[in-house]
Formats: C-alpha cells, sequence, structure tokens
C-alpha cells in the first residue's frame, strides 16, 4: 500500500495513554513497529584471544578480529549483523530471547560500528576499537593425562604421571603451530577450521617441570607450565571389588608375566563416505580417523603405534575391551597398527588408507532475512533480500568461491562437518543470478535466484537510548526517561529522508542509511512532560512514540585515577601519582559515574574506552608496553575530566642468566641433571633464563661453545654441540655483560643398555599361554617378547644364527612372532642390539600331538534286575542304554549305529569331549531300538571300532525266553502276567523231561521251539486287549 506524505493534526495528538498505547503499530505500513515486539540489542563483544579477554562492552577495545557477539531480540526472530553499514551475518534469536553471532570475516585494524537489526527495528550503534596484531596469538588451553593412575584434563601449573600428555589449544584457522617446551621446539599441529588444534608430545617428557609455549604466524603464546611427576606404585594385591592396578608397568629382566592377556586390535571401524562398516586386518578404508578396537588384560592401560610412532593410549574395560578413535588424520597407504600393555605387544594390524575423489561443492539454499517475505529459498525462487546468505557443501577444511554470472564475489572456508555459510557481501543487482561455488577445479550446478525490488517502506521509530542519569540504555513507547536528549532509532526506505514529528511540530530530519535504518539525537533539548514523536517520509508515518521526559538527573560523578597496580620485577604493587614503576603494562584503577564509558588518555593521546561498573569502579591493564620515562594520563566520561596521574616509568636492571639444568636422553639415565650431577650423555640440552630477546653465550671451562637466543618469555635451552669429553665441565652462560653461576657436570662414559627376552607366547595346541625360560612348547612359531634400547634395533639369533630383527619401542618393549617355523629339539634364542647380547632363552620345540583315534569304553545297563556295563557283544534289556568314551579334548564327538563291519551310519546325536577327553551319550526316547545294534564313534582322530550289544525286548516283538517246568498247562494266563520279571512258567507235554524254553511271539502265527525232537506248542489267541490263551 502507498501512502501520501500527511502533516499530522493535532487531534492526533490529543488521544489518552492507554489510546496511544493502543494505536501504536496500527497504521497502515506493516514494517512499522508492533506492541510487544522486542528491540534487537548489542550486549557485548566477547574477546577470546590475547592476553585480555571475556565481555566487551560499547566502545571498548579489543585484540580479537574475530570476536563472538551477544545481544537480545524478539524470540524465533531472524536479526542481521551490520558492521560499519555492510551486512556481515544473521542469527536466530532462542526462545529465551538470546542470541549469538560468531564473526566470521576478521575484522580490520580501527573502529567499527555495530548495528544488529531484525523486524523492522534496528538497535543502538556498538562501537568496537579493533586493536593489536592482525594475527590471533595460538595459546595452548590445557592438558590431557590418559596414563597413571589419575586420567583426565590438567590446566596450567598442574602436574601429571604421563610422559606424553596431549596439549590442546587454540590459533589462526588454517594455520600451523609450533610447540616449544623450555624453548626447544618438539612439533606442530594443524589448527582446524574453528580454531583448534591437539597434538600428542612426543618423545616422552623428563621429570620436572617443564614450560610449553606456541608459536604461529610470528606471535608466541604465554607459558604451559606442567610438572611431570613420576607414577605411583602399582598395588600388588588389589582390594576385591577394585580394579587392577592401572599403571604400565615395566618389566624387568627375568621376570614372566603370566595369566596376563596379551593385548589385540580385533578391527577398524570406517563411519565415512560410501562403503562403511567394520574393517579387519589387512582391509582398506577412507576413514582417515578410524575407531579401533580390541582387547586386553581388564583395568590395564594399552598404547596404539602407527608404524612405530606412539599415538595415543586406551584404558582396557572390566570386560576386557577397549577402543581408540584415532585422532590427527591418517595419511594415504599402508599403516601398520600395534598395541602393547602389561609388557606385551599385538600382532600388526595393517590398514590401507585410500583416496577419495573430492565431491564437488554445492549450494544447496539462500536465506532471505530482509524485506516482508523471509525463511529459506531455493534454486529458481525470487527474493527481495539483496544480500541473501547462501549455504551449500564442500569438502571439509577446503576453500570454495562463489561466482555470480561468472564473476567471482567470494570465499569460505568449509566446516569440518562438509557445510558452509556466506552471507553475499555486495548487495545483488535485480534480475536473474546464476550463482556457482568451485572448489578443486570443480562446479557445483548452477542456483538461480531472481532478486527483485522492494516496494517503499513506510518510516518507523524503534527506540530511544537515554544516556543520561543512573538509568541508561534502549527503551521503548511509553518510557519515562530524565534524558531530554535521548537518541532515537528506526527504519526507513534506504536512500531517503525521514522527517521527526514532537507533539505534531517539525523538530527535525535525518537521512535513512542504505541498510535502511536511521539514528537521530533529539535537539533542541524536549521539556519536561509528555511527547507524542511520529517520523514521517514520502511512503507514509509511524505510530507516535510516546515518551515521558522527567526531571533532568544530577551532574554525573567526575571520574578519577586512583593508583597504578605493579605486577612486574621486584618491587610490585600500588602506585600513587608522583611514583615510578618498572613495570611497562600496569593496571590502572579509578572511579567514575556507574554505567557510563570513560576515556583513558596518556601525554595527550587517547588509548582505550573502559566500562565503568555499578559499583562506580574501573580498572584498565595498559596495552601496548609503556615507553621508559614520565606519562601523564588523565581519564574522560559524561562531559568531565580528571586530573593528571603522573607515572615514571624506569627500565628493569639488566637480568642474570641462568643454566638451571642438563637434560641427559642418552643412555640408561634419562632426565634432568642439577649442577654437581652426573651424566652418561656426551651432548645434554641446558637449559636456562634470561633476558628476552637477548643471546646468551655458553662456556665450557672457560672456552666459548655456542649461543643461543632467549626465548620471549626469559628461556632458553641450547643442545651441547661438540660432544663433550668424559670428566668435569664447569658451564657457564653469559649475557650483556653478566654471568651466570657455575653449573658444574660430570661426564661419565655411557653403559650401552642391555636387550632381554623376557617370555614366549604360546597359542597353539592344547596347552596355550606364557612359557618361562627352559619349557617345552607345541608352538613353532611362538611369539617373543622382551626390553631394549627405546628407538633401537634388536637382533634375534638362534642357536647362533640371525633369524630376525624387531624395532624397540618408546617405553623400552619390543615383541616378534618367530618366522620361520622353528624345528622339533632344544633352541637356545639371544636377543642382540648395540654389541651387547641378552642371556639364553631356552626353549624345547616338541611338536604338535597327533589326534588320538576316539574310543567307545563302554556302554551301561540302567534298566531291569541286572544293571552296569554291558560288555562289547553283550546283551541288555536297555533300549537307551548309556554309551561312554574318550576322544581329543573340547571337541564334538558324534554317536552313529552302522552295520557290522562300520558301514552305513546313522546319526543318533553328539557328545561333547570335556578338558580331560572324556565323553557319555544317553540313547534318547526316540529312538526304539532292539536286537543286535552296531555303535560306533566320529570325531577329530577318526571314528572308532564297532561296539555290538543285543537289546532284548520283553515288551515288543522279539523272543522272550522263559524257564518251564510240567505243570498243569497254559490256559487262561494273561500276556502281562507272563512277562513279568520273576515269573515262571511251568507246562506239561510228552516227551519233555527238562527244563526247556519256550518262546512266544505277540502276533496272530503259531510258534513253537525244537527241543529233542519234542514240540510245546503256544498258540496266542487274541481274547481281549494284552490276553492271550495258551493250550
Amino acid at each position: 500500500m502507498t501512502t501520501s506524505k500527511k502533516e499530522p493534526g493535532v487531534s492526533g495528538f490529543e488521544l489518552s495513554n492507554a489510546a496511544m498505547q493502543a494505536t501504536i503499530g496500527q497504521n497502515d505500513n506493516p514494517s512499522t513497529e508492533i506492541s510487544g515486539l522486542a528491540t534487537p540489542h548489542i550486549d557485548m563483544a566477547i574477546d577470546d584471544v590475547g592476553a585480555q579477554q571475556g565481555s566487551i562492552g560499547n566502545g571498548g577495545s579489543s585484540d580479537d578480529r574475530a570476536p563472538r557477539l551477544s545481544g537480545s531480540g524478539q524470540p524465533g526472530s531472524i536479526v542481521s549483523i551490520y558492521d560499519n553499514g555492510v551486512k556481515i551475518g544473521s542469527a536466530r534469536v532462542d526462545a529465551s530471547g538470546g542470541w549469538i553471532f560468531q564473526v566470521k570475516q576478521p575484522l580490520s585494524l580501527g573502529e567499527h560500528e555495530l548495528l544488529v537489526s531484525g523486524l523492522g527495528q534496528s538497535s543502538d550503534p556498538f562501537v568496537l576499537d579493533i586493536t593489536g596484531s592482525s594475527v590471533a596469538p595460538p595459546n595452548i588451553l590445557s592438558a590431557f593425562d590418559n596414563a597413571g593412575g589419575h586420567w583426565g584434563r590438567v590446566n596450567d601449573g598442574g602436574s601429571t604421571d604421563d610422559a606424553t600428555p596431549e596439549l590442546s589449544g587454540v590459533g589462526q584457522p588454517g594455520s600451523m603451530v609450533d610447540i616449544y617446551d623450555n624453548g626447544v621446539k618438539i612439533g606442530s599441529a594443524a589448527v582446524t577450521a574453528n580454531g583448534t588444534w591437539s597434538w600428542m608430545v612426543t618423545p616422552a617428557l623428563s621429570l620436572g617441570e617443564h614450560r610449553f609455549t606456541t608459536n604461529g604466524g610470528g606471535v608466541s603464546s604465554n607459558p604451559f607450565v606442567l610438572n611431570i611427576s613420576a607414577p605411583d606404585a602399582p598395588t600388588a594385591n588389589p582390594a576385591p571389588g577394585t580394579d587392577p592396578p592401572p599403571l604400565e608397568q615395566e618389566e624387568q629382566p627375568g621376570q614372566t608375566e603370566v595369566n596376563l592377556a596379551a593385548p589385540h586390535i580385533d578391527m577398524a571401524f570406517d563411519d565415512v563416505g560410501a562403503l562403511q562398516g567394520p574393517v579387519g586386518n589387512g582391509g582398506s578404508t577412507d576413514d582417515r580417523t578410524p575407531l579401533l578396537s580390541g582387547t586386553g588384560q581388564p583395568g590395564s592401560i594399552v598404547s596404539i603405534f602407527d608404524n612405530g610412532v606412539r599415538i595415543g593410549s586406551a584404558r582396557v574395560d572390566a570386560s576386557g575391551a577397549w577402543t581408540f578413535p584415532v585422532r590427527q588424520p591418517l595419511g594415504e597407504g599402508e599403516h601398520a597398527f600395534l598395541v602393547t600393555g602389561l609388557g606385551q605387544s599385538s600382532d600388526p594390524f595393517v590398514l590401507e588408507i585410500t583416496g577419495t575423489a573430492a565431491a564437488p561443492p554445492s549450494i544447496e539454499s539462500a536465506f532471505d532475512n530482509a524485506g516482508q517475505q523471509w525463511g529459506r529459498i531455493g534454486s529458481g525462487d525470487s527474493t527481495d533480500d539483496a544480500t541473501p546468505q547462501l549455504s551449500g557443501t564442500g569438502e571439509p577444511g577446503s576453500t570454495v568461491t562463489i561466482f555470480d554470472n561468472g564473476q567471482p564475489i567470494g570465499t569460505v572456508l568449509v566446516n569440518l562437518d562438509g557445510s558452509w555459510s556466506w552471507t553475499v557481501a555486495q548487495p545483488l543487482g535485480a534480475g536473474e543470478h546464476q550463482l556457482v561455488v568451485n572448489s578443486g577445479g570443480a562446479d557445483s550446478n548452477p542456483f538461480v535466484l531472481n532478486v527483485t525490488g522492494p516496494g517503499p517502506i513506510a518510516p518507523s521509530i524503534v527506540s530511544a537510548f537515554d544516556d543520561v542519569g543512573q538509568q541508561q540504555g534502549p527503551v521503548g513507547s511509553g518510557a519515562r526517561i530524565d534524558d531530554a536528549t535521548p537518541r532515537l532509532g528506526g527504519s526507513g526506505q534506504p536512500g531517503g529522508t525521514v522527517d521527526i514529528y514532537d507533539n505534531g511540530q517539525k523538530i527535525g530530519s535525518v537521512p535513512v542509511d542504505q541498510n535502511g535504518t536511521w539514528s537521530w539525537t533529539v535537539t533542541p533539548a524536549l521539556t519536561v512532560g509528555m511527547h507524542q514523536l511520529v517520523a514521517i517520509s514520502d511512503a507514509g508515518s509511524s505510530g507516535p512514540f510516546v515518551l515521558d521526559i522527567t526531571s533532568q538527573a544530577p551532574a554525573p560523578v567526575k571520574p578519577d585515577i586512583l593508583f597504578a597496580f605493579d605486577d612486574a620485577g621486584p618491587q610490585g604493587g600500588e602506585v600513587r601519582s608522583g611514583g615510578s614503576t618498572d613495570d611497562t603494562t600496569p593496571r590502572l584503577n579509578g572511579t567514575a559515574q556507574p554505567g557510563t564509558l570513560v576515556s583513558i588518555y596518556d601525554n595527550g593521546q587517547r588509548i582505550a574506552t573502559v566500562p565503568v561498573s555499578p559499583d562506580g569502579s574501573w580498572a584498565w591493564t595498559v596495552m601496548p608496553a609503556l615507553g621508559p620515562g614520565a606519562h601523564q594520563f588523565v581519564v574522560s566520561g559524561g562531559g568531565a575530566l580528571s586530573g593528571p596521574f603522573v607515572l615514571e616509568i624506569t627500565p628493569p636492571a639488566a637480568s642474570k642468566p641462568s643454566i638451571l639444568s642438563a637434560f641427559d636422553d642418552a643412555g640408561q639415565q634419562w632426565g634432568e641433571v642439577r649442577s654437581g650431577g652426573n651424566s652418561d650423555d656426551t651432548t645434554p640440552r641446558l637449559n636456562g633464563t634470561g633476558k628476552p630477546g637477548s643471546v646468551v653465550d655458553i662456556f665450557d671451562n672457560g672456552e666459548k661453545i655456542g649461543s643461543v637466543q632467549v626465548g620471549p618469555y626469559g628461556t632458553w635451552a641450547w643442545t651441547v654441540a661438540p660432544a663433550l669429553d668424559a670428566g668435569s665441565h664447569q658451564l657457564m652462560a653469559k649475557g650483556g655483560g653478566v654471568s651466570s653461576d657455575p653449573f658444574v657436570l660430570e661426564i661419565t662414559p655411557p653403559v650401552p643398555v642391555k636387550p632381554d627376552i623376557v617370555s614366549a607366547y604360546d597359542d597353539v595346541g592344547y596347552q596355550q599361554g606364557v612359557v618361562a625360560d627352559g619349557g617345552s612348547i607345541d608352538d613353532t612359531t611362538p611369539r617373543l617378547s622382551g626390553t631394549g634400547k627405546p628407538g633401537s634395533i634388536v637382533d634375534i639369533h638362534d642357536n647362533g644364527e640371525k633369524i630376525g630383527s624387531v624395532p624397540v619401542d618408546g617405553s623400552g618393549h619390543w615383541a616378534w612372532t618367530v618366522t620361520p617355523a622353528l624345528e622339533a629339539g632344544a633352541h637356545q634364542l639371544v636377543a642382540s642390539s648395540g654389541g651387547v647380547s641378552s642371556d639364553p632363552y631356552v626353549l624345547d620345540i616338541r611338536g604338535v600331538p597327533v589326534a588320538e583315534k576316539p574310543v567307545i569304553v563302554g556302554i551301561e545297563d540302567r534298566v531291569g534286575p541286572d544293571t552296569g556295563n554291558i560288555e562289547n557283544g553283550g546283551g541288555t534289556d536297555d533300549t537307551h542304554p548309556i554309551l561312554r568314551g574318550t576322544g581329543v579334548p573340547n571337541s564334538a564327538m558324534e554317536i552313529l549305529l552302522t552295520d557290522a563291519d562300520g558301514i552305513g551310519g546313522l546319526h543318533l546325536g553328539y557328545a561333547t569331549v570335556d578338558g580331560d577327553g572324556n565323553w557319555e551319550y544317553q540313547v534318547s526316547e526316540e529312538w526304539a531300538l532292539g536286537g543286535l545294534e552296531h555303535f560306533m564313534a566320529s570325531g577329530e582322530g577318526g571314528t572308532s571300532d564297532v561296539y555290538v550289544i543285543d537289546i532284548q525286548l520283553p515288551n515288543s516283538d522279539q523272543p522272550v525266553a522263559m524257564p518251564s517246568q510240567t505243570d498243569d498247562g497254559l490256559a487262561g494266563l494273561a500276556l502281562e502276567d507272563l512277562l513279568q520279571p520273576g515269573v515262571e512258567l511251568f507246562a506239561e507235554a510228552a516227551g519233555i523231561d527238562a527244563v526247556q524254553d519256550v518262546e512266544l511271539l505277540l502276533d496272530t502265527s503259531p510258534t513253537a521251539e525244537t527241543c529233542d525232537g519234542a514240540y510245546v506248542a503256544v498258540q496266542p489267541t487274541p481274547m481281549q486287549p494284552w490276553e492271550v490263551q495258551a493250550s
């Protein structure tokens, strides 16, 4: 809707307070402030770079070129952040009304006026002065202890028993930082896209204090002090219910570790790319940071090595499992991983890291946060936002370039998760824009955006800023303030002009900037009472903005400088005006009007602006350092000026250099050596102090042997060259005409480290585990474990012949699997290195035994009057007997029915052979056996001999023998009576003089048994169920 410019009439300003509140936002302008919407505001900037860090108020200064901004706004809305009128990004206001924005493109040095706008409203300017280095200094935040009895994060000044802790810190994204220990460079780390880095110390640190610093882009960090202590002694017998000792103990020669689970790497897990999941030994993966997992002794610490370099540690849980996420991305090619713990080492786990073709970058969407239609838009859509935010994907850590109709318009770094976002810096012209991103020579698909021009925007007044009296800050319509010249802020048509009216009278005009915002300080001062303010332009008018001006506030408190605080040099503490100090960066302390800003001047030059706390105090540490001589400080605020505060800066006296210690990293005794000590290291590293930036000369027995520059924190380190002769050496450091105290060091010839074979491990056959010196073993390729000088190579000899070599790891341990296989007999194994050999380790290889043939020992009858073992070929009335036998321990045995020659094989079931080689099997109810049955057992070692038994079935169609004598006959006897155990049958027949057998068959055919030519006939006639009649 368009409206003509109208002069407000008097009647429009005779509303009651309630009516005025109700009419706010009810004009024809959809962009005008709506009652109840929170005005966006910038509360603070957060500096996390350099020596002075923390929150910074409006008007403050910072050396952080990418600070974090935070503020408030309407919950759920999108606010846009502007720097000197240029949009630099957007943020969403959370449910609590807060928002945070991380400045992505580093701000230039100088003053920056920051604004935040949203829902047609704009904040007051937030002024920030960017000072200092153009490169954010790196910093060490913490160390992580993952060894010994106490794990976890260790802060500056703390102690740890982990000689290879992991250091973590921050730095310039995409840069490299160098890590120094006591002034000596020990490594480098890459800073990620989010400004963080981590690095595991290698080689191991000596006991004592270590001052770590980092350097990146020529800027050094503050020192990070870490004290390396000896690990606690392990507990031999832990109390019930507690974990075993967590320390990884170094084995002594002759010790044998028994019943300890050897560490092992089971698999790597790939969660990157198209093919994901577990990867076994010898496999390949495109995941440069896979997850390794394996097993080990529960409660112990295992160390993981990649191609011989230790990359981390892990604790084995109670179930014997461990996992380790690789932190530093692996290079392409083959990686041989090993895991060691408790003196044992795993076999190598080989993983091939393959390269993957980088996926082309893409533009996924654009975000419109300007005009009337907000939200996410896709390719081919239209927008009235000339500076939309683009989002897409790309190769993590790479840089993508954005093109508009073929012309580059910006670059952005891809985050570690593969996403990127970038806000168009220069407004796009009206019309179609074909946007493309390119990285590594690959172009994305075009993203088409049609930019339309917005309609004219009616003006609005969104806030007034009170900077007078006790209560200061932004206020909304209807507020009561004591500032008669408040600063008004609002919105309007970019490039247009807004006229301001007070109670119907025009009091001023203000231009609208290119971002559609304006601000104007009321002049002349408003009178005490009610004021209805309206903004009018050709596009329409705002609703009334009501202010109630109260009586003026009392005169502000005059600012003052109370004292300076010296925290450097020998003389510290408070210094009053007229005093002197050797601290070139003292902290100034003073008072002023609470809640205001004060500016500090040195010899007439403004050097800082700081906020005053609610209690009326302020403090600021001078930065950069002051030069020697007199400095006259003055502080101003609220239009008032303090008296001068005079401070004399005197340079500190020349510092005396010193030699603090020597570090021995050769031979058997490593670590720090103090003056008067002995060392077998002929090229020890000397550590000392001196004046930062100066050069100190090193003298040995009065002769200069070298020079070294003192670091920025007053420390230096230098490795002696050339090597020192055996004997006493009086070392001194000289600098600035001042000499250190003598440092006396006695050099003794080094004693070579004797290698040793500690144990052999058998993982073949029935008896497996650790085999001591002199033991017998059936494993022809046992795994040998031992000790030696860290980093050296140990040769293995068998009966005087070299059979292999193995490197010693950083902890002095090695492990090697014998290859090729050893022959049967005695073997005298020896480890040698540096001309020194171990004691012989003797093993007797007895060969792998051949599994014995299965045997059926016997079959047990547990039914009827006659029970017990049934001999091979014997009879039984038990149709489900128990078979017993022997076989290979812990194997499976199959029970079969065969013919007399062992041919055929009807499967009856399985039996498990126990650890002693015994098994048993009972024929199940499902099998109806009878007559001659041939049993055979089949398992490891072959098949048993056939075992035959004769199963007689009284309740079946098999014959039943019964003793007989003369009697009256059999008529009327029931079958169940005849077949009862122990029943005797008496029968009379011609010609039968002795006891004979009578055979009964349960069918309808007659049967008879012949004996001496006489016949006894028994005719079973069915009478009723289970009855027969004999005649």
